[in-house]
C-alpha cells in the first residue's frame, strides 16, 4: 500500500519506541483512521493479542523490528490482501529524494554511524543519524547533506526500498532465532537489499561471508583497501584492530563524497565513544574494569581481548545460548595472560567446553555472584576485569544496555 493510500483501519504490530514513531506519524497523515496496537498483553480495549487478530479487519498492520517477519502471523498478513509494513519502509515512502546512507553489519556499525556523523558534522555538513542506533527514523526529516540511517537485519529483511549508499562492516553468526532459526537466512535478509541494486557499497574484503556474496558486485568501494597514516593517533575510544577497521569504512565513504579525508581525520581525536563498548569504567582497588557488555558474538570478545594483550585480565563470560561456536574463542585465550574467566548463564557450560585452562574457570549465577567472586579473588595488580561476554543478555537482562550498567553498578561506578 502506497503512503498516498488512505488507510481507514491501521493495527500497530509492537509499541515500542518505533510503535509509538509510527502511531505519530501516521496520526498526522491520516486523522481520522482507526489505530489497534497488537501486544502480547494488552493494557485496554484499544489493544488485541495477536490471537484476535483478523486480516479482515484491517488495511494496514506495521510491524515493529523486534517482531520477526517469520512468525506465523506474520506470513498469513504477507498472503493476504493486508498490506504488511514497517516504519522504515513508511520513511523511504515519504521521502523518496532524500540521499541517504545505510549502515548495518553484525558489529560495529553503530561506532560507524556514531564517527561517521561526528566527522561529517566536524567538516561543517548537514547531517542527521537515525534508525537503530536510538531515534526512531520518523521521527526525522532527511538531512540537507545525508542522512545516516543505521540499520538492524530486523529492519533490513522486509526493507522495499533502495538508499543512496551502503555500508557493511562485517558477517557473523547472530540472531538466528528471529531469522527463522537460520545463519543463512540471516545473512539472507542482512545482505537482502544490497544485493538488489548497484548502487554504491562500502564493505571488506577481510570477511568471509561478505566476500563470498560481493566479489562479483558491480559498484563496491572496498574499504579495507584504504591506507591509514603511519603517524594516526586514535582516542582511547577508538582502540585496536577493529577500529581502525571502523575508521576506514568513514574515510573510504568521505572519499567517495568528495571530502578531504585528511582534513577529516584531524578530527577524529574528538570523537567520544558509545556507552557499553570497551568502555573503561576507572580503577577501583588493583583492578580497572571494562565495560564491554555490547559483545554478544565470540568475534566481539577475540577483538576486546586483542586490546589488552599486555595486561592480565580477569574475564566475564556467557550468556543467552544461540548455537555459537566457542572452539575459536577457547584457543585465543591462551595467548593471553588470563587471571580468572567467570562463567554466566546460560551458556556456560558450553563455553567452558570450549576452554583449554578450564582451573582457571568459574561458573556463577548471577554477574552479581560473579563480581562477588571478583571481590574476593587476589589477582595482579591493574588486572583488567572485562565484561565481554560473547552471548546475548536475554536470559537474564532485558537487553546489553541493561547487563552493562548492572556491571557498572556492582563495579561502583
Amino acid at each position: 500500500m502506497p503512503i498516498w493510500d488512505n488507510a481507514k483501519n491501521i493495527c500497530l504490530w509492537g509499541y515500542g519506541a518505533e510503535g509509538k514513531s509510527a502511531h505519530r506519524f501516521l496520526s498526522k497523515l491520516w486523522p481520522d483512521a482507526n489505530f489497534t496496537v497488537m501486544t502480547d498483553h494488552p493494557e485496554d480495549d484499544t489493544q488485541i493479542t495477536p490471537s484476535a487478530f483478523k486480516t479482515e479487519d484491517f488495511d494496514l498492520v506495521v510491524k515493529s523490528p523486534g517482531i520477526s517477519l517469520y512468525h506465523p502471523l506474520a506470513q498469513d498478513i504477507v498472503e493476504s490482501d493486508t498490506t504488511l509494513t514497517s516504519a522504515t519502509n513508511l520513511w523511504f515512502e515519504a521521502n523518496p529524494d532524500a540521499k541517504t546512507l545505510i549502515i548495518t553489519g553484525t558489529k560495529g556499525k553503530s561506532t560507524c554511524a556514531s564517527l561517521l556523523y561526528h566527522l561529517l558534522r566536524s567538516m561543517e555538513k548537514d547531517v542527521v543519524l537515525a534508525g537503530n542506533i536510538g531515534v526512531p527514523l520518523l521521527d526525522q526529516l532527511p538531512a540537507k547533506d545525508l542522512t545516516i540511517i543505521e540499520l538492524s537485519s530486523y529492519q533490513l529483511a522486509d526493507l522495499h526500498h533502495t538508499p543512496t549508499m551502503m555500508a557493511i562492516t562485517n558477517l557473523y553468526p547472530e540472531h538466528t532465532p528471529w531469522h527463522n532459526k537460520s545463519t543463512q537466512q540471516y545473512y539472507d535478509d542482512k545482505t537482502r537489499i544490497a544485493r538488489s541494486g548497484i548502487f554504491p557499497l562500502f564493505t571488506s574484503r577481510k570477511n568471509e561471508e561478505v566476500l563470498q556474496r560481493f566479489e562479483n558486485r558491480e559498484n563496491v568501494i572496498w574499504f579495507d583497501g584504504f591506507q591509514l597514516p603511519d603517524t594516526l593517533e586514535t582516542p582511547r575510544s577508538l582502540r585496536g584492530n577493529h577500529s581502525k577497521e571502523n575508521i576506514r569504512l568513514c574515510l573510504s565513504i568521505l572519499g567517495h563524497l568528495g571530502i578531504d579525508t585528511d582534513r577529516a581525520l584531524t578530527h577524529i581525536s574528538s570523537f567520544n565513544g558509545l556507552p557499553h563498548r570497551l568502555e573503561e569504567l576507572g580503577k577501583r582497588g588493583k583492578y580497572i574494569f571494562v565495560n564491554d557488555s555490547i559483545s554478544t558474538i565470540p568475534e566481539t570478545t577475540i577483538a576486546a581481548l586483542s586490546v589488552y594483550q599486555e595486561q592480565p585480565i580477569c574475564l566475564i563470560l556467557g550468556g543467552q545460548d544461540r548455537g555459537q561456536d566457542y572452539t575459536k574463542l577457547g584457543n585465543e585465550l591462551l595467548k593471553y595472560n588470563i587471571q580468572k574467566i567467570f562463567l554466566l548463564p546460560e551458556n556456560a557450560k558450553k563455553i567452558i567446553d570450549s576452554v583449554e585452562g578450564k582451573s582457571l574457570c568459574e561458573m556463577c549465577d548471577s554477574l552479581e555472584e560473579a563480581m562477588q567472586k571478583i571481590e574476593l579473588s587476589d589477582m595482579e595488580e591493574d588486572t583488567i576485569v572485562l565484561l565481554s561476554p560473547a552471548a546475548p543478555s536475554y536470559c537474564q537482562f532485558k537487553n546489553f544496555e541493561e547487563r552493562g550498567d548492572t556491571f557498572r553498578r556492582f563495579s561502583g561506578f
